[in-house]
């Protein structure tokens, strides 16, 4: 159970890291109008998105189940 607690929290952290590079990149797009890198910039955004609410759904279920 430990282990799984150390893994969200991993995967946490991953999504919040891959947001905030996916927030620069996203500004360094419109920054230089290059779509390329703004579509990267929305992809590394979703993928850090994916992965954060990845590590909060089975914690949402071990709550509801006491």
């Amino acid at each position: 159970m430990r282990s799984k607690s150390i893994w969200s929290m991993i995967r946490m952290v991953l999504g919040s890291i891959l947001g905030i590079i996916g927030f620069g990149t996203l500004s360094m797009g419109f920054v230089g109008l290059n779509g390329a890198q703004m579509g990267l910039g929305v992809f590394e955004i979703l993928l850090g998105v994916f992965l954060a609410l990845g590590a909060l759904s089975p914690m949402r279920k071990a709550s509801h189940q006491h």
